[in-house]
């Protein structure tokens, strides 16, 4: 396709997510080679799972999250493989809210939270995904933004409007 040129929209290719993980192979051997995993997808050892295994920077592959990018002019589409269809979504939502906010608090886990619920989204926006499912992901998520702005707003590392534009773009979805 030349990127000059004018297009039909109908004509337009529609992109399929086929990643089934909470984050894609490729962004999870990148973000250990590049020492950018947070604490909660590093692996950790003990009976409950919480202490972190001293001098390791190894990603544990079941809590790995898909980590917020913004688009670049040059990236192009991302490839299938690197998207979450609605149900690896669904379950990273999940996983976010009911396992990392209880196990670690919210005002602990929020940045973490909030930046993979951000790629939650986008992943959404690019594969177009509308409907129930759309409104099933995006329900929780602008709750989510609703609650930090109520419950963190005396947190210097919280900014409530930020929360608040947040919270609108999932309503506005």
């Amino acid at each position: 396709m030349d990127p000059s040129k004018r297009y039909n929209l109908a004509d337009a290719i529609t992109v399929v997510g086929t990643c089934e993980d909470m984050c894609p192979e490729y962004e999870r051997h990148e973000r250990e080679y590049a020492n950018d995993l947070m604490d909660f997808e590093k692996v950790r050892s003990g009976r409950e799972g919480r202490r972190e295994i001293p001098g390791t920077n190894r990603v544990d592959h079941q809590c790995a999250v898909k980590k917020y990018s913004r688009s670049a002019a040059d990236s192009g589409t991302p490839l299938p493989c690197d998207l979450r269809p609605p149900m690896v979504l669904k379950r990273t939502l999940t996983y976010l809210l009911h396992t990392i906010i209880p196990t670690y608090g919210l005002e602990a886990s929020h940045a973490f939270v909030r930046d993979r619920l951000r790629a939650i989204r986008k992943d959404l926006t690019i594969q177009n995904i509308r409907g129930l499912d759309a409104i099933d992901i995006c329900e929780p998520i602008a709750r989510f933004h609703i609650l930090c702005a109520h419950r963190l707003c005396e947190s210097t590392k919280v900014d409530v409007a930020q929360e608040v534009e947040q919270m609108r773009k999932c309503v506005h979805f």
